[in-house]
């Protein structure tokens, strides 16, 4: 009674693409076993499952993917987690129940909702590394102490649809100060 959504996915696949080690595994196309002393050859090749990365499979490649895992069980049947990055952009995309008998459909999906997103989507900054987010008024402050500057601790940006002229709108700045009680 194994259960994974596509919620857990994301968080699995997102701390994973973290990892120099993964990206450049989940994007290596071709991989020739080392010899050991018990396999002297060099006749051991594996290969990707992901269609997005394979250059010579052009109705499924795409430039922007940089790599995925690809699945299949019995329940849960076709599924994939493909990543793509592309003007400053980074995306996950999760298929996952791909039951079509059209192959490599659950490629072609991942593609299709990245283009979507590169077509009609930004990345806008709205925050700036250190520029103060909020000044929060402490009470029984001393005169020193009394408000306290919230700054930012990373450039933040967003993802809007281009040519959205409208402001986001502001909300509480979220932070978290380390050893507060």
């Amino acid at each position: 009674n194994h259960y994974t959504t596509a919620k857990d996915l994301y968080f699995i696949a997102k701390e994973a693409y973290s990892k120099s080690t993964i990206r450049k595994i989940i994007k290596t196309t071709q991989y020739t076993l080392p010899r050991t002393p018990k396999y002297p050859k060099n006749d051991r090749v594996l290969y990707t499952t992901n269609y997005l990365i394979k250059k010579e499979l052009t109705k499924y490649y795409y430039e922007w993917c940089t790599g995925a895992k690809t699945g299949y069980t019995g329940e849960a049947k076709n599924c994939v987690v493909e990543f793509a990055e592309r003007d400053g952009i980074k995306l996950i995309a999760i298929v996952m129940g791909e039951k079509s008998k059209v192959k490599g459909k659950k490629f072609l999906d991942a593609k299709e909702m990245f283009e979507y997103v590169f077509r009609y989507y930004e990345g806008k900054q709205v925050a700036t590394k250190g520029k103060k987010c909020e000044t929060i008024k402490i009470k029984n402050g001393t005169k020193e102490t009394r408000d306290l500057e919230v700054l930012y601790k990373d450039n933040v940006f967003i993802l809007q649809k281009k040519n959205n002229t409208n402001e986001p709108r502001k909300r509480n700045c979220v932070y978290k100060t380390e050893g507060a009680n």
